[in-house]
């Protein structure tokens, strides 16, 4: 993944029912925003996807999102239920068609990648709720500031209730240090 061109990078975690996202400065590198595209879980599915498509163009205008920007998915993982998992895609399609339709570039990463190289989590896939615990722990460590001031929230324990918004931070962190990583290089090799 070359981000060296992106002066921002919108991360999502997409979701039915609730999709988190988080918005990155690329220089100097922080979070300046972040939320969640929510839907009722009562609503037929084709209700529901036009809500998120609502909502996501909603969120692209209101961010000002443009072609210097990138934005990041999470892409889908193993999923037990074959049915979620084309449910999920499809949400996770309306976020990427609607950044390709305003010309602006779109790209996956997948969830092992986060917790290898953001939580330090390798080897066998740990349970569900210890990874989310794990995320969680990460991200109160690395966004403590803003998670208090943006979304008022105090404890790691707070969190509990907006983990995609967590997954979303965690993304955008990866993003982040990639693009740090890689505006490094030319300076290593002049070495």
């Amino acid at each position: 993944m070359n981000l060296q061109s992106f002066k921002r990078v919108l991360a999502i975690d997409p979701s039915l029912i609730s999709s988190g996202w988080a918005l990155f400065r690329t220089s100097p590198r922080r979070c300046i925003g972040f939320g969640t595209i929510r839907t009722e879980q009562i609503k037929c599915l084709e209700s529901r996807l036009r809500s998120i498509q609502t909502q996501v163009k909603d969120l692209y205008t209101n961010i000002n999102l443009s072609a210097d920007d990138l934005v990041l998915v999470e892409d889908a993982t193993k999923f037990i239920d074959p049915l979620n998992l084309i449910k999920v895609e499809r949400v996770r399609a309306i976020f990427e068609v609607l950044a390709r339709y305003s010309e602006i570039q779109t790209e996956r990463i997948h969830a092992r990648t986060i917790q290898r190289f953001v939580m330090g989590l390798t080897g066998r896939q740990l349970k569900r709720e210890i990874v989310k615990a794990c995320a969680r722990q990460t991200a109160w460590v690395l966004y403590q500031s803003e998670l208090k001031k943006i979304h008022g929230i105090k404890t790691v324990d707070d969190m509990k209730c907006c983990q995609d918004i967590v997954d979303a931070l965690l993304i955008g962190h990866y993003a982040t240090s990639e693009l740090y990583s890689q505006s490094l290089k030319p300076k290593l090799y002049d070495i």
